[in-house]
């Protein structure tokens, strides 16, 4: 970064560890980014969610089934990312103000810009292992002669204050957003620590390779050049790029990299380049904040949370178990659950927090209270520090996930009620329209004198799959009796 920065030279850097993620085949891909366009780039991959989804797997599901593009936002705060930035470089807090406008900046300069060159086969694999197949033909990745796909991965950006909104392009919102396989954990205090792009570059292609527990690798002279977008032979590379790089990895990271060339012919030509990796222990990070990073051990902490306080807002005439609160969490539209939660732990434990919890429904449904998590928080006048963590916007940003994830089984049987009574009113909508001998054999059809109790029955029982049954039926009735419809509204 450019300008001058104020170091702080008794501040104290926090212990945090922040895991980032990015998919293999970017990694792999010829990378057009400057050092801190790749910072930024993977920071916003941190909290990227579908757009117009509540980041649930099943309607990202229903989706695919309907071969649907995948579009992806992130919203990031820059003053979060600058924070940790001077936190961890032991600057002045004057500048992390330095860096937010410096951020901004870099944003610009990422959109709409080709940024990758993506291996087309690689690239193919990974969207038929995530369920995408589909792209391939949408995206005209199915023609033989392609080797790379040129890809702008941020589409549009907003920003407000510190705050910014970056819409992904359609090509890498289905990587990003489903992180299940083929990815590599990147740790954003060493990358922040790694001045040069190339370390960068290396760096990540080093952590992919630990991650595939692969510690000795070749890369072929030319993938290596188009990787580092460089045309330098390959005596040139070593000593210009690959030396300085892995010295800087080696002395401030936890990946530790040997190089040596391959050489093929007479004249010992480089053909690639062979490179041993290794990971050597990383300084455990403490505190509660770590644990958001390890998503199956902040579940836990989580449930446990929730079972304390569902036994707290339980009555003898209505019993609430953890997975009801994690529902019922999850229906706040304002109120973030996190906050809420944070709000509920405040109060001693027994009826306080059957009260507390009224007052967040009471918060969540006045209109006249413009910022309901802000109002929140300034309600309790002397904040736990032991519950900070949950305040932290990553913390806020994940737990809805996590509730989904806990609540699983009441959310599909609410999915399944709704399926139920939309398939419900599409046949009583057919139903309607036919005529008088249309109705009778509709009766015949389903067996039933009381037909409105009959269907009412299989919505009550959930059975979804008799009321299509129904409904495919009723529409193949009302095509029989069309031309008698249409006359009638006629």
């Amino acid at each position: 970064m450019s300008g001058a920065l104020k170091r702080s030279p008794t501040k104290q850097t926090m212990a945090r560890e922040i895991k980032l993620r990015e998919p293999n085949v970017l990694i792999e891909a010829k990378t057009r980014m400057s050092r801190d366009e790749m910072v930024l780039w993977l920071y916003s991959i941190l909290s990227a969610k579908p757009t117009d989804l509540s980041w649930n797997i099943k309607e990202l599901e229903e989706l695919k089934a309907k071969q649907q593009i995948i579009r992806a936002i992130s919203s990031v705060d820059l003053r979060k990312l600058s924070q940790y930035i001077v936190e961890k470089k032991g600057l002045d807090s004057q500048n992390i103000h330095n860096y937010i406008k410096y951020f901004k900046k870099v944003l610009k300069k990422l959109i709409k810009r080709v940024i990758f060159d993506i291996p087309i086969e690689s690239y193919k694999k990974t969207l038929e292992g995530l369920g995408y197949g589909y792209l391939i033909k949408t995206f005209g990745l199915d023609k033989k002669e392609l080797k790379y796909l040129a890809v702008a991965c941020i589409h549009k950006a907003t920003i407000e204050g510190s705050s910014i909104n970056i819409y992904f392009s359609e090509e890498v919102a289905p990587l990003i957003i489903q992180l299940k396989k083929w990815y590599t954990t990147l740790y954003l205090d060493e990358l922040i620590e790694l001045e040069s792009r190339y370390s960068l570059i290396l760096y990540r292609i080093a952590r992919e390779n630990l991650g595939l527990k692969r510690y000795e690798f070749t890369i072929p002279l030319e993938e290596l050049k188009n990787r580092f977008d460089i045309s330098l032979k390959g005596n040139e590379i070593k000593a210009k790029i690959l030396n300085p790089a892995i010295e800087e990895i080696n002395k401030k990271t936890s990946v530790r990299i040997e190089v040596e060339p391959i050489r093929r012919g007479r004249g010992g030509k480089i053909v690639a380049y062979r490179f041993k990796v290794k990971e050597i222990p990383r300084p455990k990070p403490h505190g509660e904040l770590s644990l958001i990073f390890d998503q199956q051990e902040f579940k836990k902490k989580l449930e446990e949370l929730l079972k304390e306080l569902a036994n707290d807002l339980s009555t003898e005439d209505e019993p609430v178990n953890y997975q009801e609160l994690a529902y019922a969490l999850l229906r706040f539209e304002r109120v973030n659950p996190a906050v809420a939660i944070w709000f509920l732990l405040h109060y001693p434990k027994g009826e306080a927090r059957f009260f507390a919890w009224k007052h967040i429904s009471l918060t969540e449904r006045d209109p006249s209270i413009k910022h309901p998590d802000r109002f929140l928080k300034s309600l309790i006048q002397a904040p736990k520090e032991e519950y900070g963590w949950l305040l932290d916007q990553r913390v806020k940003d994940l737990v809805p996930s996590l509730l989904e994830e806990i609540a699983k089984e009441l959310i599909e049987e609410q999915q399944k009620r709704q399926k139920a009574q939309e398939l419900y009113r599409e046949i009583i909508s057919y139903v309607r329209l036919l005529p008088l001998a249309g109705k009778r054999e509709f009766a015949l059809l389903v067996e039933e004198d009381d037909i409105k109790e009959y269907l009412n029955r299989l919505v009550e029982n959930l059975d979804i799959p008799k009321l299509e049954e129904i409904l495919q039926k009723t529409k193949e009735l009302y095509e029989k009796y069309k031309d008698e419809i249409d006359d009638w509204l006629l």
